[in-house]
């Protein structure tokens, strides 16, 4: 892994950069940094790729051939050996993993072989220019192209053409996603921090920059003019043998994500308003990547040359348990507080101006709740719900009950107040019983984690998940709700 901080020049006003995000369209890396004090999104430009010289045999292909393997010699410029290439890096049309490769020093040349099954899977007929890109061991990349000529002699129908529409759409789903965490965070500080107004509008003049940039991210993830993200109203089929799969598409352009009412983060009231859009924007993609996770994963079982994501529902799982844990555990130390203000109202003299603080504090810690629910995985979590979550994994379905510690649900909603002694004996019950169903909440969510974290994809694992869903249900609050069903 490098660090961007060590790129960066030293006349480039930037203090410090903390977080990449993402690439975008033009290749720039998108993140959030440091200047002058002042927290602010940056875009770091790549440098070219050193032009490598590439061969591709044969030059003909035929799609219905059978033969086991394509050829490609590279070589680099005069000033580079081809000793400092990192054989691991090659890669064709960036995403076909060299097969097998030898390295000549003498003849200065590196010969690579590609699967053919998985190349031929990527071609259409026709004149097609092959990319083949890599890196040095000091990270300088290459790439160089072979143009060559593709037929289909044997008029077999390529199956695989519209599977690869979803692996690309996958891929680029991660470039989207990207862009909109980035408008989330810039969304979430100026509806919540305190920035003036000249800071507000630096922060949208990247905000609305950013939002530009997901239109081209969708278009970019087509393949062979067709689109899995920019429609909502079309279905991919894929030929399977003798079954054919249908897969629904999404829309996830501005329009789709329904980012696109003119947004801006100039002032606070529009602020939170596009923090609210965004943050649906944000739940939307994480649902489309179990979608598209899943669509892979029916490929797989047709198809060798597809990859199965094993885990993606159940590590996605693991994030919102985590999150809602640490959820759980900020109301839980917010009722101890709570508990602490009452016992020093009942035991204690105060003055009147005394009593209205501590009641104030109080009051604010109960209505608090309902925010930190709304903000656990961007309002994913499990503890503002009594739903079921349940995660298929193969060999079972697994339950999980969420919690409602929304001040409702933990019976908090009924005016309490510390205003006198008696008020505070009065609401004493009422704390510590919404302090037991949060403890017990927290106890639950580590055994959920404990639980999901065995069926983690290991490397050499051949565990399979299907998708996470969310049913509703009124299970008792203080009942785990864990068991497996087979």
């Amino acid at each position: 892994m490098v660090d961007l901080n060590n790129l960066l020049p030293e006349d480039s006003g930037w203090d410090h950069l903390q977080s990449a995000k993402g690439i975008n369209n033009k290749g720039q890396i998108i993140g959030l940094g440091v200047t002058n004090g002042r927290k602010h999104a940056f875009l770091l430009n790549p440098v070219p790729p050193i032009p490598a010289e590439i061969n591709i045999d044969p030059d003909t292909l035929n799609l219905s051939s059978n033969g086991k393997w394509i050829g490609c010699h590279i070589r680099l410029p005069e000033d580079y050996d081809v000793a400092e290439l990192n054989t691991n890096s090659i890669l064709l049309q960036g995403q076909i993993a060299a097969a097998q490769v030898r390295v000549n020093e003498e003849e200065q040349v590196v010969m690579v072989k590609f699967s053919r099954t998985d190349v031929q899977e990527i071609l259409e007929v026709g004149e097609v220019e092959l990319i083949v890109s890599g890196e040095l061991f000091d990270g300088t990349k290459f790439e160089g192209t072979d143009t060559i000529r593709v037929i289909d002699k044997g008029g077999k129908k390529k199956w695989g053409q519209n599977s690869n529409l979803i692996l690309r759409a996958s891929r680029g789903l991660g470039r989207i996603e990207s862009l909109v965490l980035i408008l989330h965070d810039l969304a979430e500080r100026s509806s919540y921090g305190s920035y003036s107004n000249i800071q507000r509008a630096e922060m949208d003049a990247e905000f609305q920059g950013i939002l530009a940039m997901i239109d081209p991210a969708v278009n970019r993830a087509g393949f062979n003019g067709l689109n899995m993200l920019n429609s909502a109203n079309e279905i991919v089929t894929v030929n399977a043998g003798s079954e054919v799969l249908e897969f629904d598409c999404v829309d996830l352009t501005l329009a789709g994500l329904n980012l696109d009412g003119g947004l801006d983060i100039k002032q606070f009231p529009g602020a939170k308003i596009a923090f609210d859009c965004v943050e649906a924007a944000v739940r939307r993609l994480k649902e489309v990547d179990l979608q598209l996770a899943g669509y892979i994963n029916t490929l797989s079982k047709y198809f060798p040359n597809i990859k199965p994501i094993l885990d993606k529902e159940v590590r996605q799982g693991l994030e919102i348990m985590e999150a809602s844990k640490e959820g759980a555990e900020i109301i839980t130390s917010s009722l101890n507080r709570a508990i602490d203000l009452m016992d020093q109202v009942i035991g204690g003299t105060y003055s009147d101006d005394q009593m209205y603080i501590m009641n104030a504090e109080f009051r604010e810690m109960l209505i608090r709740f309902d925010n930190v629910i709304n903000g656990v995985y961007y309002g994913m979590g499990m503890i503002g719900s009594t739903d079921i979550i349940t995660i298929d994994t193969g060999k079972g379905i697994l339950e999980f009950a969420c919690f409602d510690l929304s001040s409702a649900g933990l019976g908090l909603d009924v005016g309490l107040s510390i205003l006198t002694p008696q008020d505070a004996h009065d609401a004493y019950p009422y704390i510590v019983d919404a302090l037991q169903l949060a403890e017990e909440a927290v106890a639950t969510l580590n055994d959920y984690i404990d639980t999901l974290s065995e069926y983690v994809q290991t490397k050499g694992g051949k565990k399979n998940w299907g998708q996470t869903t969310r049913t509703r249900t009124h299970r008792p609050r203080n009942e785990k709700g864990l068991k497996m069903r087979k």
